[in-house]
């Protein structure tokens, strides 16, 4: 009698999970797509990630702190723990991390298309942390002597595509 009782409970519970899990998936018209982080915002324009740098670098006033949406192809991945990933469009490409360390994403995801929503600025990275990343990645460490500067992004979400 309590498993009759309880039978529409549950499956109401399936439904659910089911409709919310099938939601996050199909953000932005494909259903072969994965959000990781919050939910990826319904509002707001997405922009090629050349684009928004060019609109950085081209601004006279100090950097805008405003999460947007950038679009590129995620071309390499922390290799340890998913923590970091380059996105790349054209030549241009910026490292993406996550907001307080929250988010990873599979290490298998390079050469998929994606979707970030956060804050892209400029930052010099010192030899050490360049080191890290390197070691990250799985590249050698041997030839880095000097800071680097690099364009970064903040992401709260980001959503990653199947590979094409």
């Amino acid at each position: 009698m309590r498993i009759q009782k309880a039978l529409p409970i549950v499956a109401t519970l399936f439904i659910g999970v089911f409709y919310s899990s099938y939601a996050m998936t199909s953000e932005m018209g494909s259903k072969d797509s994965v959000t990781y982080g919050i939910d990826m915002p319904a509002v707001g324009h997405v922009q090629p990630l050349s684009n928004a740098i060019a609109a950085l670098t081209a601004d006279s006033e100090p950097p805008n702190k405003t999460a947007t949406k950038i679009s590129g192809t995620i071309t390499k991945v922390c290799q340890k723990k998913g923590c970091w990933l380059i996105l790349a469009d054209g030549n241009q490409f910026a490292r993406v991390t996550f907001k307080d360390y929250k988010t990873f994403v599979p290490t298998d995801t390079g050469n998929s298309p994606g979707t970030v929503f956060g804050v892209l600025s400029e930052k010099v990275l010192s030899p050490e942390t360049v080191k890290h990343y390197a070691a990250d990645a799985g590249d050698s460490t041997e030839s880095v002597v000097a800071a680097r500067r690099e364009y970064t992004i903040v992401a709260e979400a980001i959503l990653i595509e199947a590979k094409s």
